[in-house]
């Protein structure tokens, strides 16, 4: 009988851990938005993608109270921006860990995704750096990386880190902060992470 109980106690506890998913298909459509709408040294043809998130970025006190002081809203004068909890909880959980990305986007350039190893292929190995990445994917921005995206509790707003790197020494990440407004994700706030 305690065997029973046990095995019982077992399936209950394996039942209630859910394991996190990759993307959803509102975090493509995210994805996706942000591509159109980011400005880039030339005009794309095609964007090539990490096929993984990117986890490196999650919001911490400092995190949230860098992004806070440096919103273009703060540093504007327009008011001082209070990221919401739930938007930031989300994005931290989603993010606890790397996940494979799908090529589920829907721009009107086409999308490659990259793996690490093609990556250190190219830049690391035998490869010839980015003079070898823009003949294999001419008409590029270099290389793109995304979180997974945070949203708060009625996905009315969106955050999501964002990454571009096109040349050894140009290069930059940002928070970017993203309203739905009617069907289409509009980008309302950045704040830079990092530069090269």
């Amino acid at each position: 009988m305690k065997t029973f109980y046990f095995i019982c106690a077992f399936l209950l506890i394996c039942s209630s851990v859910v394991a996190l998913e990759g993307p959803s298909e509102e975090e493509y459509l995210v994805y996706s938005d942000l591509l159109s709408q980011m400005e880039y040294s030339r005009v794309p043809t095609i964007f090539v993608v990490s096929d993984r998130t990117n986890n490196q970025h999650l919001m911490d006190e400092n995190s949230v109270k860098y992004y806070e002081e440096n919103s273009m809203f703060t540093t504007s004068g327009l008011f001082n921006l209070k990221l919401d909890e739930v938007l930031v909880e989300d994005y931290n959980t989603k993010n606890a860990e790397e996940h494979e990305l799908g090529n589920k986007f829907s721009t009107l350039q086409e999308v490659i995704l990259l793996s690490e190893e093609r990556m250190d292929e190219i830049f690391w190995g035998s490869g010839g750096g980015w003079s070898e990445f823009y003949s294999l994917y001419p008409g590029s921005t270099g290389t793109v990386d995304f979180s997974r995206v945070g949203f708060n509790k009625d996905k009315t707003q969106a955050l999501v880190y964002f990454g571009n790197q096109s040349y050894y020494t140009a290069g930059a990440g940002y928070y970017i902060m993203l309203s739905k407004e009617e069907e289409e994700w509009k980008i309302v706030d950045r704040v830079m992470v990092w530069i090269s």
